[in-house]
């Protein structure tokens, strides 16, 4: 996945995440929701429902534990 792709699912509608072990950044075995995007840094934030929210690099983003990503578009 690029960032540019992350980008535009974001803007077109809902991306959720999930993590596997605990070999990671985020909470294994855990639901995350995509909050935000930065293209000037290319950052990302990733909240947690159970609450708090983590600002990631791109690069981490791409090496943590997340090992599902599902996009909604034109989620409203």
């Amino acid at each position: 996945m690029s960032f540019a792709q992350m980008q535009q699912d974001f803007t077109k509608g809902l991306v959720t995440l999930g993590t596997s072990n605990s070999n990671g950044k985020l909470v294994s075995n855990h639901s995350y929701a995509l909050l935000g995007v930065n293209s000037s840094d290319q950052t990302v934030v990733v909240g947690n429902p159970e609450g708090g929210q983590e600002t990631l690099s791109f690069e981490t983003f791409q090496s943590t534990n997340i090992n599902q990503y599902i996009a909604i578009p034109e989620y409203r």
